[in-house]
């Protein structure tokens, strides 16, 4: 007759190798995940204060919170370059929707570091040469953190 014990103590050992196996299996996974970045397929984009809150402008809106957007990007230690890529970045022509009569909006780019201080800026109206297609804000060296 078999001690029952053994029978016991066999199940725990193939719980413990399953229970490595599957964190083995997941640690290898998540090394090839990306670092960070914009993972969303849609853009972000906003229709600006002058636009009526049933657009779905709840930030900029004279009506809803009257302020402005920011977006954070967490930079990691030892980082040697980092680039913020913005597309079609102007006002007015491609990609753009027009809701009054003429184009009268200015979209001011700032770039801050993490202890809030000014890296570079831009002040973008109706611009042709920044229709459908990239620019970038480099920034060499960035200390970690967010920015």
């Amino acid at each position: 007759m078999r001690p029952i014990l053994s029978g016991s103590f066999r199940i725990r050992r193939n719980a413990t190798r399953r229970t490595v196996l599957f964190l083995g299996l997941l640690f290898a996974f998540t090394a090839m995940l990306p670092a960070g970045g914009h993972q969303s397929p849609y853009w972000a984009a906003q229709n600006g204060a002058g636009d009526a809150l049933g657009n779905g402008d709840y930030v900029s809106d004279d009506s809803g919170l009257n302020t402005y957007y920011r977006y954070w990007i967490e930079v990691p230690a030892g980082l040697t370059q980092m680039r913020i890529w913005i597309f079609d970045a102007d006002t007015g022509g491609l990609n753009d929707f027009q809701t009054n009569s003429s184009w009268n909006t200015y979209t001011r780019y700032e770039v801050r570091n993490p202890s809030g201080t000014l890296i570079d800026y831009d002040v973008i109206g109706v611009d042709s040469t920044l229709d459908d297609d990239w620019g970038y804000y480099e920034i060499n060296n960035p200390p970690a953190g967010h920015w």
